[in-house]
């Protein structure tokens, strides 16, 4: 299947990333850097003076365009106009000595939900609802401000707490459709794989989009998170619209068997009509009927996890204290030496 993170991993020069010691705007140095995208590279930083921890978010040198600039101070004023617990905190924002626009926010602890589908290929059905409802408040509280999201996808959601799978923070607003801006929204293109594979139909096609957008956007997330894959094959991006054009949906039941015919399966479809007027027509019904199957789902135990609901697992996802290091010879020499 056509890989839609192909392009998405920008992080060649991991090595030596730029901006590493160096001082951002007089009181941000640069430590490491924690993610990269297409547009912008994530560094955590040291607030000087003091001891207080920051990430910050720099554009390349490829998008410090005037488009680019503004677009990220939009970002960071809708980050500053939203106050939801499940959106990441904006502190500062301006441009690097260099002309690079660069944004201040918390630094959290946890790791992206891409990174969990990718380590685990899925999660247990309760974590996935539980973590769906958060996701669905954040977006219902955007939208009760006139703000469409419009491209979320998995490294745009950060979960916390991340062994129990029991909070998430949305980081990224960059590409939303906000009422005193409208013409800000970045329509994402062809080479941008990642994105267009998250998007509707009607926002592929370049045309009005609305919070119905939102709705399906969810869909793609949710379908993921339960099934370990995208809801559209293809071996293109082009073969992937003509699916979601005709609403091709990749059958629940070929991943899930458990659930096929079930009400995740009728959530799903509902979701992803490529038809606005035959999806959700807004996102409180969707987090009703959500609710309502997450009072029908079990909680899964930690005696169940490794063994009924993930693909692979390091170790407990709920465990509290590492497994012990396995009794090695490389392990003896660092009981040796003190290491």
């Amino acid at each position: 299947m056509f890989d839609p993170y192909e392009q998405q991993d920008l992080n060649d020069e991991a090595c030596a990333p730029p901006h590493l010691n160096k001082r951002i705007a007089g009181k941000y140095l640069i430590q490491k850097m924690v993610g990269s995208g297409s547009s912008a590279r994530v560094y955590s930083a040291k607030v000087y003076p003091g001891d207080d921890m920051v990430a910050v978010k720099v554009l390349r040198a490829h998008s410090s365009t005037a488009m680019g600039q503004e677009m990220l101070a939009q970002e960071g004023l809708a980050l500053m106009d939203v106050d939801h617990p499940c959106f990441v905190k904006v502190y500062d924002l301006g441009e690097t000595e260099d002309g690079e626009g660069f944004l201040v926010m918390d630094l959290l602890e946890g790791c992206t939900l891409k990174k969990i589908l990718r380590d685990f290929h899925s999660i247990p059905d309760d974590k996935v609802l539980d973590l769906s409802l958060q996701l669905l408040d954040a977006l219902i509280h955007l939208h009760d401000v006139d703000i469409v999201h419009a491209s979320f996808k998995p490294s745009d959601i950060m979960v916390l707490d991340g062994e129990r799978l029991s909070k998430m923070k949305l980081i990224d607003l960059d590409s939303v459709i906000h009422p005193r801006a409208p013409h800000l929204h970045a329509r994402g293109t062809i080479g941008e794989s990642a994105i267009v594979h998250y998007m509707s139909p009607e926002q592929a096609e370049g045309s009005k989009v609305d919070k119905r957008s939102d709705v399906y956007n969810f869909g793609i997330v949710l379908y993921e998170m339960v099934a370990g894959r995208l809801p559209f094959d293809g071996n293109s991006i082009i073969d992937v619209f003509n699916n979601k054009a005709a609403d091709n949906l990749v059958p629940l039941g070929d991943s899930r068997p458990d659930l096929a015919g079930g009400d995740m399966e009728r959530i799903l479809k509902k979701c992803l009509r490529a038809d606005p007027a035959r999806r959700y027509q807004d996102l409180v019904h969707l987090q009703q009927d959500l609710q309502n199957l997450r009072s029908n789902t079990a909680t899964t135990e930690e005696h169940q996890v490794d063994n009924l609901c993930w693909k692979k697992l390091p170790r407990s996802a709920y465990a509290d204290k590492p497994q012990p290091e396995p009794n090695t010879w490389i392990a003896g020499i660092k009981k040796l030496i003190g290491g």
